[in-house]
C-alpha cells in the first residue's frame, strides 16, 4: 500500500493473468498522468487569473487552494493560508456602515447556489488596510450533486473606484462650466 503499486500478482499465477494486471497498470498509469497533467494545468490557469481564488472544504471551510493574487490582496501567504479557516483569511465588512458580513463560505453553503456580493463590501486583514472587492461565492459539487466545498473569486476595486471618482468630479466641473456658460459668466 505504501508503495501504492498498480496493481499485484498471487503466486501461482497464470500468463493470463500476468497480461490481464499489466494492462490494468499500463491502463492506470496512463489515466494518473492524464490526471496529473490536467491538475498542472488547473493550476498554472487559478494562478494566472487576475482575480484572487479561493477554493476551501465544505466541512469547515478549510482553504485547500489560494492563488497568488488572493494571498496579495488578502496578506495572507499561502503557507500561513492553507489549512486555515476562510472566515479567518477572507474577511468583509459593509462599506457603508463597517458591520462585519456573515462568512461567505458559510452564506454560499447555506444558500446552495451561486453569491453575487457586488461593490459594496471592503476586504479586511490584519496586515491589509481595507480593499474594496467584489466577490462571487460557488459551491464546488461531487458527481452526486453533492457540495464538496466553496471557491471564492474576488477583485480588487480600487482603481474602479478611483475612476468612478474622477469622473464624477469631470462631470461635476462640466455641468458647473456649462452653468457659469448659461450665465454668461
Amino acid at each position: 500500500k505504501i508503495t501504492e503499486p498498480f496493481g499485484y500478482i498471487v503466486k501461482p499465477f497464470s500468463e493470463r493473468e500476468l497480461h490481464a494486471n499489466i494492462e490494468m497498470a499500463l491502463h492506470k498509469h496512463q489515466a494518473e498522468c492524464q490526471l496529473r497533467k490536467v491538475e498542472k494545468w488547473f493550476a498554472a490557469s487559478m494562478q494566472r487569473i487576475a482575480d484572487g481564488v479561493i477554493f476551501t472544504t465544505k466541512d469547515d471551510g478549510t482553504i485547500t487552494f489560494i492563488n497568488r493574487v488572493a494571498e496579495l490582496l488578502t496578506g495572507c501567504p499561502s503557507s500561513m493560508a492553507l489549512g486555515q479557516k476562510a472566515s479567518k483569511v477572507f474577511r468583509l465588512v459593509a462599506r457603508d456602515s463597517g458591520a462585519e458580513l456573515e462568512d461567505p463560505v458559510a452564506r454560499t453553503l447555506r444558500e446552495g447556489i451561486v453569491i453575487e456580493m457586488g461593490r459594496q463590501v471592503l476586504l479586511i486583514g490584519d496586515q491589509i488596510e481595507k480593499i474594496p472587492v467584489d466577490y462571487t461565492g460557488a459551491c464546488l459539487r461531487n458527481q452526486a450533486g453533492e457540495a464538496t466545498g466553496v471557491v471564492l473569486v474576488f477583485r480588487d476595486l480600487s482603481e474602479h473606484r478611483q475612476t468612478e471618482e474622477l469622473m464624477r468630479k469631470a462631470a461635476a466641473q462640466l455641468f458647473q462650466a456649462q452653468k457659469l456658460e448659461s450665465l454668461g459668466v
